[in-house]
């Protein structure tokens, strides 16, 4: 991808700031918003994140981040199948997976293909009667990022 050194300062900036974002509100997941006059305070993270750690959320987007800068195409089934692959890789031993997620990558096989992962989500979404939490929308910035320079 060729991106001006503008666009590059802006993609990196957008990656650091969000997971900055994310590892500095993990103890206040779930929680109520706090009063403008309450100044935060860093510590342990609601599911034992260490201080300055990143949630699920910054650990979902990696994948997404590895394939889009070497220049795949989200597009692409292989693409999505990686990514996938790495998740259902990496909530194994995750301190936090949602629980939506963490039913649907159970149900995915172990050798599996895109159409594998979908139905196991669109299962998991008739069963409920609904797709719940945000994850989705944390993953906007990096799917946008890698598409800077694409009509």
């Amino acid at each position: 991808m060729d991106l001006t050194s503008i666009q590059l300062d802006r993609a990196i900036g957008t990656v650091l700031a969000s997971a900055a974002g994310d590892a500095l509100g993990s103890q206040y997941e779930f929680g109520p918003a706090l009063p403008d006059a309450v100044t935060p305070r860093f510590g342990r993270g609601v599911f034992g994140h260490a201080p300055g750690e990143w949630t699920d959320d910054t650990s979902m987007a990696i994948p997404i981040l590895d394939v889009l800068a070497r220049g795949d195409r989200i597009d692409d089934a292989a693409s999505r199948e990686e990514i996938v692959g790495r998740w259902i890789g990496w909530a194994r031993t995750a301190k936090d997976v949602g629980a939506q997620t963490r039913t649907v990558l159970s149900r995915i096989p172990a050798t599996f293909t895109e159409a594998d992962a979908r139905t196991a989500a669109r299962e998991v979404h008739e069963q409920a009667g609904r797709s719940g939490g945000n994850g989705a929308l944390m993953r906007t910035g990096p799917l946008a990022l890698g598409y800077l320079n694409r009509p």
